[in-house]
């Protein structure tokens, strides 16, 4: 599950918290001062909490990317929603 970054001790809390926790991972995703790995770890764990919905990660994250007032937040969070969907499945990439 976590091939391409380090393994965060948060993500698994974070993970049990669910959906409450989505707000505050994509402020760590937007952040300036966050660290790629553990923005995609924030992104990667947005996207185990919304595994029920397959193209939840991304939409949110676009969702968050047009809403954001900050340009580099706004790139950030786009950043993220392409990254993710580039992992997804070719079936679902379409509606993404």
């Amino acid at each position: 599950m976590h091939a391409y970054w380090p393994v965060y001790p948060a993500e698994d809390a974070l993970f049990l918290i669910g959906k409450p926790a989505i707000p505050d991972l994509i402020a760590v995703v937007a952040a300036s001062d966050t660290s790629d790995p553990v923005r995609a770890s924030a992104a990667w764990t947005l996207h185990t909490i919304l595994s029920g919905e397959p193209t939840g990660a991304v939409a949110t994250l676009v969702k968050g990317s047009k809403a954001a007032t900050d340009v580099g937040a706004s790139d950030r969070l786009l950043d993220a929603a392409k990254s993710l969907a580039n992992r997804c499945p070719p079936d679902t990439k379409s509606s993404a």
